[in-house]
């Protein structure tokens, strides 16, 4: 196996810019900031974070 350095994408927070914690439960998928210390809208951050969610389009 070749020696790649496999980065898993982050999505960021369309607010402060840091990276968001995905939290996945019962079949859905929720993002919440720990620097603003908010839940952040799905649509909100697929629409910061468009290279993320492009087979989703």
């Amino acid at each position: 196996m070749p020696n790649e350095s496999v980065q898993e994408a982050v999505p960021i927070c369309p607010d402060c810019k840091r990276p968001l914690d995905v939290i996945a439960a019962c079949g859905s998928i929720s993002y919440f900031c720990d620097h603003c210390n908010l839940l952040k809208s799905s649509k909100r951050v697929r629409e910061a974070n468009p290279e993320l969610f492009k087979e989703a389009e």
